[in-house]
């Protein structure tokens, strides 16, 4: 991975974590508190701890795709984030 490209591609990689973070926080948040009836702060805890997507996994899926040198440093370094 090029330095200066990871650095450029860093700003879009925050955006699209924060962005599945909320996303998945929303939709898996949601589910708890009314299906189940738990409190606000118990249902948004359980998408917070699974949230996370593990760095390896992306760095063999992006090289399984070929994907290209841009796309792979984004996604990589928004799994970092």
């Amino acid at each position: 991975m090029d330095f200066f490209e990871a650095i450029e591609q860093s700003r879009r990689a925050i955006m699209l974590s924060i962005a599945g973070f909320a996303l998945s926080l929303l939709t898996i948040g949601l589910f708890p508190h009314y299906v189940r009836g738990l409190e606000w702060t118990y249902a948004f805890m359980l998408p917070s701890a699974w949230s996370g997507v593990n760095t390896a996994t992306v760095n063999v899926v992006c090289n399984y795709l070929k994907l290209k040198e841009k796309t792979h440093t984004t996604l990589l370094l928004s799994s970092l984030v």
